[in-house]
């Protein structure tokens, strides 16, 4: 029969990880496996035993070159000292003896720190491999750092609660590194690790984060997902029965005749409220208007409306929007000559269509406008004047 207990220390303290384990065999709890920070115990009588961790020359994955276990030729050599290898904990290979004569699986402090030192590199080339992705590689690509962009998108609790799990993380990683560099320092100044150590101190609180992180991780994600099924489309603009507070397409040409080309549900409208943005609203609109002298006005509206809490971060979505969409689209990226508006901010640029951004006060929009018509092409001094117009003087 299986027992299972959750490890009082993490998988790098090595000398908590052995005492601990020797204490539970003192219970009579012998060991068979490591399930993450779970350990597989079976049930014994009461006796003394040894364990002992070695840093893996080539990792403990299944997927690396030896399968996870260690070489043949180093499992002879330590089972002639007495050692037999069971398990693996983390970047540790683990080695059990039973007779308190055999001698030390590592005799020499300095040679076991020269060991510890495969798995320093490991960890450390993995907190730069995090520092790269998560600061450096958004600079040198398309990316960049849009934090309010990202605020909204996600939502400013969700994204805070991403923003501490990503740090709860990256601390864990500088925490690791630093205890790995102490007792490699101490190793190598010749002091014999401690094989009794208390690994009770900090047991209910290193349990406790085991516990929670994953579980936290998991409702992030599930909000993720969630998040996506709620954005994945809005109502019909034809069932929005509010005032908007911006120009539609019938509002570009109010003396022509208006049509909707509603081609696979593409006339949608989508709001949301939350703390940093009191009142979010999306419009995807897709139609014609028929001018009076024959003309015809066809395309369509991508329009992102935001009332901020404050004119600053109006402002920082402005400049965050205007970079997103120079860096998504290097290519196609052109700057348009903007026509005066009697706004706070104003700008126009191609962005693969001709898009216009707008800020007043705490009021920001964003208004994207592209025409498919074949006889006529609304001019943006016009369009804009129109936008700008509705956009100040129109209410929610």
């Amino acid at each position: 029969m299986n027992i299972y207990r959750l490890a009082p220390c993490p998988a790098y303290d090595i000398e908590g990880t052995e005492s601990w384990l020797e204490s539970m065999a003192a219970k009579g709890l012998v060991l068979d496996s490591f399930l993450f920070d779970l350990a597989i115990f079976h049930k014994d009588a009461p006796c003394l035993i040894r364990y002992r961790l070695d840093a893996a020359r080539k990792g403990t994955s299944i997927l690396s070159s030896n399968g996870g276990i260690p070489d043949a030729e180093l499992l002879s050599l330590n089972r002639s000292y007495g050692w037999s290898y069971i398990t693996n904990r983390g970047p540790f290979h683990i080695y059990v003896s039973y007779n308190q004569a055999d001698r030390e699986l590592h005799t020499d402090p300095a040679v076991q720190a020269v060991t510890l030192d495969l798995v320093r590199r490991q960890e450390r080339s993995s907190l730069f491999c995090v520092l790269f992705w998560i600061l450096l590689y958004p600079l040198i690509t398309r990316g960049g750092f849009f934090p309010v962009l990202t605020a909204i998108a996600l939502g400013p609790l969700r994204f805070l609660f991403g923003f501490l799990l990503a740090l709860w993380a990256f601390l864990s990683s500088v925490k690791k590194v630093i205890f790995l560099r102490s007792l490699r320092n101490r190793l190598s100044q010749g002091e014999m690790p401690d094989h009794h150590k208390n690994w009770k101190k900090h047991v209910h609180l290193h349990q406790l984060i085991t516990l929670i992180f994953p579980v936290l991780c998991l409702i992030w994600v599930i909000s993720l997902i969630s998040l996506l099924s709620e954005r994945s489309h809005g109502i019909p603009l034809e069932h929005y029965q509010q005032p908007l507070p911006f120009a539609t397409l019938a509002d570009l040409c109010p003396e022509g005749s208006y049509r909707s080309n509603d081609f696979l549900n593409t006339n949608t409208i989508r709001t949301d409220s939350d703390w940093l943005v009191p009142i979010t609203i999306s419009l995807r609109e897709n139609g014609e208007v028929q001018l009076d002298n024959g003309n015809l006005l066809q395309g369509g509206l991508l329009v992102d409306y935001y009332e901020m809490r404050s004119p600053w971060l109006a402002m920082e979505l402005a400049r965050e929007y205007r970079n997103y969409d120079k860096k998504r689209n290097r290519k196609y990226f052109t700057e348009l000559i903007t026509p005066a508006l009697p706004v706070d901010y104003a700008t126009a640029y191609q962005n693969t269509f001709p898009t216009l951004l707008l800020v007043q006060g705490s009021k920001i929009m964003r208004l994207t406008f592209y025409q498919t018509s074949e006889n006529y092409t609304m001019p943006l001094e016009e369009w804009a004047a129109v936008a700008a117009d509705y956009f100040i003087y129109s209410q929610p």
